[in-house]
């Protein structure tokens, strides 16, 4: 990896928070300021172990993705053509997609 890559992950929204207030590129296994590890969820989002709640599905920790059918078949989750899954939380039914017309998931 390099720094020009991890800049570019974290200016897309990749880069995962830390309890510190840091943030980290995903390829970063540990925070680079306070040292906390990270843990990676099915959804591929990294998060802080201090989390047991994934940023980006909302699922806890340890959720397997394939079990449950509203991620089945979702090519947001899980892109047919090999690119990174939309990062946000979207398959509750509002239709977010990170298009101009629906960017945010607006489903509480």
């Amino acid at each position: 990896m390099s720094y020009e890559r991890d800049l570019k992950s974290a200016a897309l929204g990749m880069a995962w928070p830390c309890h510190c207030g840091d943030s980290n590129p995903p390829t970063y296994d540990a925070c680079h300021t306070c040292q906390t590890p990270s843990w990676d969820c099915a959804c591929r989002a990294v998060n802080c172990t201090r989390d047991s709640i994934c940023r980006r599905c909302h699922k806890a920790r340890g959720f397997d993705m394939a079990e449950d059918d509203e991620y089945l078949d979702c090519d947001l989750c899980d892109p047919a053509d090999g690119s990174e899954p939309y990062p946000y939380a979207h398959c509750c039914g509002c239709g977010a997609d990170g298009s101009s017309e629906r960017p945010d998931c607006t489903c509480e």
